[in-house]
Parts: C-alpha cells; sequence; structure tokens
C-alpha cells in the first residue's frame, strides 16, 4: 500500500498549519483497497464518505517529490514536498488557498512572487495543462502569496 499525501492534509502534517481540514487528498494504490479501508474507517469513525479521495490527484506535477511523513506515521504514508504543494497551490488559482500559499513561502524562505511563480512551472513544465491560464494570473497568485506571508510574520496587535 502507497498512500501520498497532497493538499492541507500535508500542510497540517508538515506543522504548518493548526487548522482541522475535512478531507485527505491523496494519492494512492491500489485504490480499490485503500478506498475500502477508508469507506470502513468513515462508518466506524463518522467520518465523512470521501474523508480520503484522489480527486486532487490529478493535479499533482510530473517533478512531485515525496518526504517521510513525521514521526509514528506508517511508512505507506508520504507527503508532497513543500515545492510540490507550493505549485499545486499556484496552480489551483484559488483566494482560499492564499493563506496556505502564505505558510508555505514563509517555509521556504521565498520572498518574490516571480521566484514563486517560477517554482511552479519548474514543476509543471512550461507547457503544461494545468498552467495554461496567462503568466499573469499566477503572478497575481503568488503576490497575494507574498502579502499573506508578510501579514503571518507581524505579531498581533494587542488591544
Amino acid at each position: 500500500m502507497d498512500i501520498q499525501i497532497i493538499g492541507g492534509a500535508a500542510l497540517l502534517l508538515h506543522g504548518l498549519l493548526d487548522r482541522a481540514t475535512t478531507d485527505v487528498d491523496a494519492q494512492y494504490t491500489p485504490s480499490g483497497v485503500v478506498d475500502a479501508v477508508a469507506a470502513d474507517m468513515s462508518q466506524e469513525y463518522g467520518l465523512p464518505p470521501k474523508w480520503l479521495n484522489n480527486r486532487a490527484a490529478a493535479f499533482l506535477p510530473d517533478d512531485a517529490q515525496w518526504i517521510v511523513g513525521p514521526k509514528g506515521t506508517s511508512s505507506a504514508v508520504r507527503l508532497a514536498d513543500l515545492p510540490t504543494l507550493a505549485a499545486m497551490k499556484i496552480a489551483a488559482e484559488r483566494a482560499k488557498d492564499i493563506e496556505d500559499l502564505g505558510h508555505l513561502v514563509l517555509a521556504m524562505g521565498i520572498d518574490d512572487a516571480a521566484e514563486l511563480v517560477q517554482l511552479a512551472f519548474q514543476k509543471y513544465g512550461e507547457h503544461s495543462v494545468t498552467l495554461s491560464a496567462p503568466t499573469e494570473n499566477y503572478e497575481i497568485v503568488a503576490e497575494e502569496a507574498i502579502a499573506a506571508a508578510r501579514a503571518l510574520r507581524r505579531p498581533p496587535i494587542s488591544p
């Protein structure tokens, strides 16, 4: 069995988020076996029916890299590395991913939007179907992510 975790659950397991996620996006094999075990767990623990799903796996870059999970994680479970997660979040172009991207760029030490966009194109390739929108779209997302990272870095204002 091989389970490769992506999305918010991967960010959580990397220690970048402190909020829960409603599902676990992953790529896994053998899919029939994993789906059956996940369905059993859904019933046993009252989880949503598709708490473990492979819908986002179609958007994995060809150059996705994987690392072992945190201590105590099964050897069958690996996490997408931070650059892979950042590339996927850039490609998705979703407003809800901006804060996650902010955490990612902080962890990777990126403070330039162009560098973040370049990372996405390195992961997916220049002629990727996944990155088929105008480059300006990804630049806007990257600039918003850099701004989110700056906001995350600021100490909270005392009342």
